[in-house]
């Protein structure tokens, strides 16, 4: 492998959590279809409620994939906002394991998350709106 390109990524590991049993170990533990962040033509945003800035790498009904600049801790709860077109969906989530990359030159942390309740995607599938979200916040608290 050529480690001179500015592609390489490398990884090393802040803490695995190994969820599999020696019975599901070679299959699919997925239970719900994925949907890479680009697919989700309805999402418009996706942070961590009071906690820090995530990118949405996938998403499915049961959990995500988030990208941080900081590591998630394992076992740690929190709720993810998910900004759509026309709703803020806030679902619950725990982090089940966090690992760390070199990308770009720049360190990077990859969460996988649980939900602990499932998430309502179809919204999030629907075409993006050129319309703005209604504000809920009145002019004094502009």
């Amino acid at each position: 492998m050529d480690t001179s390109s500015a592609d390489t990524v490398e990884t090393s590991n802040v803490d695995e959590v190994d969820t599999s049993t020696a019975d599901e170990s070679n299959a699919d533990r997925r239970a719900h279809r994925r949907f890479a962040a680009d697919e989700l033509q309805g999402l418009r945003e996706a942070r961590i409620k009071h906690g820090p800035q995530v990118r949405l790498v996938d998403c499915s009904t049961g959990g995500a994939l988030l990208q941080s600049d900081v590591p998630l801790l394992p076992e740690s709860e929190a709720m993810l906002e998910l900004v759509g077109n026309a709703q803020l969906s806030i679902v619950p989530f725990r982090v089940v394991r966090c690992h760390a990359s070199i990308v770009e030159s720049r360190l990077v942390y990859w969460g996988a998350c649980a939900f602990t309740q499932p998430l309502e995607i179809a919204e999030l599938l629907e075409s993006r709106s050129t319309e703005p979200i209604p504000s809920t916040l009145g002019p004094a608290d502009r």
